[in-house]
């Protein structure tokens, strides 16, 4: 939020107003936040919130029919798929927002589709969900279904939200994070006394290895993925920032979906890390372009 502030008076963006909310607060706080809207001559909302606090908030402007606004979101709700409805659709319709990137990891979908199920204390998360795909059961104790469980069934051609990689823009970040704690790992071990990065040249004690000395090696990983994404972080300890600019469009059957129009990518030169195309983007009220916001209203 201090950033963003900050960034918009160097442009030149004022902001009217910054509001918090939260799915705890009253309904009195939620409609305080509708009249603040309502009287604003803001034309724009910049929504820094989670999907499941700001859907409260839309049902709210939904029933006094408060539309009409350019909403700019961010990757805490503007791929949410449980507010794509034609009721929040009628008040956020043509937002635009920065959500983590979609990708394709390879072999995800054939690991998952191997996977079977075990009965051994400690590894029996898969249990629960053999049963309710394939209707048997696998322990004694269940009273799900009479029918037994071989356990050799197979997960291939089922479409449950566990096999459904369709999405896996959360799944790539722990893809990601695994990798560069094994790299880090691997470098780690690779370490020869007397020319370690630790004191006097030493290397950690591969018995009793500390999170300090595998953050020390983290910090320095550089790879690329299988998909060609780069993995590294700079002195702060950030990754590369890289989201996916997407809009709120509805198709002509009504469906509402979450268009890739661009890209930010801060690994490339300078000058060339943002990607828009202006042209296949709808914003509020089905426009094809959108005059310059002179003010801004920030909910968090």
């Amino acid at each position: 939020m201090a950033s963003f502030l900050e960034v918009a008076e160097k442009e030149g963006v004022f902001i009217e107003y910054s509001v918090a909310i939260y799915r705890t607060d009253s309904r009195q706080k939620f409609l305080n936040v509708v009249d603040i809207i309502k009287t604003s001559t803001s034309k724009v909302i910049v929504a820094f919130a989670d999907g499941n606090d700001l859907d409260i908030l839309i049902k709210e402007l939904y029933y006094q029919n408060v539309t009409g606004f350019q909403w700019v979101g961010s990757e805490g709700w503007i791929t949410y798929s449980y507010l794509s409805n034609a009721m929040n659709y009628a008040v956020v319709g043509g937002a635009i927002g920065l959500a983590v990137p979609n990708a394709n990891i390879p072999g995800l979908k054939e690991f998952i589709a191997s996977r079977r199920p075990s009965l051994k204390p400690g590894n029996t998360g898969l249990v629960e969900l053999w049963e309710n795909v394939f209707g048997c059961t696998l322990s004694t104790q269940s009273q799900k279904a009479e029918k037994s469980c071989t356990g050799d069934e197979s997960l291939e051609n089922t479409h449950t939200r566990f096999t459904d990689v369709s999405d896996a823009s959360l799944l790539n970040n722990i893809y990601k994070a695994v990798y560069a704690v094994a790299y880090a790992v691997d470098r780690l071990l690779g370490c020869h006394e007397g020319m370690g990065p630790f004191t006097n040249g030493t290397c950690a004690d591969v018995g009793s290895i500390e999170p300090w000395q595998v953050l020390h090696y983290l910090a320095q990983v550089n790879f690329t993925t299988k998909n060609g994404e780069i993995v590294l972080f700079d002195k702060l300890g950030d990754p590369v920032a890289r989201y996916a600019i997407v809009n709120w469009q509805r198709k002509d059957e009504g469906t509402i979906i979450f268009q890739s129009i661009g890209m930010y990518d801060a690994s490339r030169q300078d000058g060339q890390e943002f990607i828009i195309n202006t042209s296949s983007a709808i914003w509020v009220g089905g426009q094809y372009s959108v005059s310059k916001a002179g003010k801004m209203l920030i909910l968090s």
